[in-house]
């Protein structure tokens, strides 16, 4: 195997790992050759990865590699070996694995990007019934205030209306007399 296989191998494989035990540290060699004893088991771990164990910034250092750098697409070190003219033969192999890594990652952030939806929904909503409550509270207070105006007004149709019932009756009281 020469050092560009190697290079490509190891990406590879340790990135795959890493998705697979949701640890960043974690390197094929260690921990992941349980994983590639055949493709029933390595598609049976790859369905139960969670996307969200892995750091994002472990997941950007492997799209990096593999996309290279934002506004250079195609520009990433993994993609510029497997996608050479001259050595498409070479790494024919890990093509596949090469597509499933890409794959992942591209799930991983969509994932991340999903939960942070639903992060912020959530305290939109949680706002949302807050407010409602605070209108309900206000509510509440403005009918009581208006009960208030209510009792003002009171003393005020008292005067104006019943002690004009009683003047009329003095008055017709006091014409009789």
């Amino acid at each position: 195997m020469s050092n560009g296989d190697e290079k490509v191998g190891h990406f590879l494989l340790d990135s795959l790992t890493k998705f697979i035990t949701g640890n960043g540290e974690a390197k094929f060699l260690d921990n992941g050759q349980a994983f590639f004893e055949s493709v029933e088991i390595l598609d049976g771990h790859i369905r139960k990865i969670e996307h969200l164990n892995l750091e994002k910034k472990v997941i950007e250092e492997m799209m990096q590699k593999i996309t290279g750098e934002s506004g250079k697409p195609e520009s990433g070190e993994i993609f510029q070996l497997i996608s050479n003219d001259r050595e498409v033969s070479r790494y024919i192999d890990f093509y596949p694995f090469f597509r499933l890594l890409s794959k992942i990652c591209h799930l991983a952030f969509t994932k991340r990007k999903e939960a942070a939806h639903i992060r912020k929904e959530t305290k939109t909503l949680d706002e949302i019934k807050r407010r409602e409550v605070d209108i309900e509270t206000q509510t509440t207070i403005l009918e009581q205030l208006q009960f208030h105006q209510t009792l003002q007004d009171e003393p005020n149709r008292i005067r104006t209306g019943e002690m004009q019932e009683f003047r009329n009756k003095q008055a017709a009281v006091n014409n009789k007399l």
